[in-house]
């Protein structure tokens, strides 16, 4: 990922991203997602998920 030196994600404007999830966390898990994708270099918890969900493999 980003610490790793990879390039962070195109924006949805630029990738034709169209489609909106929402997802209900308590805070406790919110300040997690957001200390992780902060500590990984992501300037959000949208683009940390999306890498870390879409990087995985099945």
């Amino acid at each position: 990922m980003l610490e790793d030196g990879d390039a962070p994600p195109i924006s949805a404007r630029q990738n034709g991203r169209s489609e909106q999830v929402n997802l209900l966390l308590t805070p406790e898990e919110k300040v997690v997602l957001e200390a992780r994708s902060r500590a990984k270099g992501f300037r959000g918890i949208s683009d940390y998920i999306r890498v870390s969900v879409l990087a995985e493999k099945m």
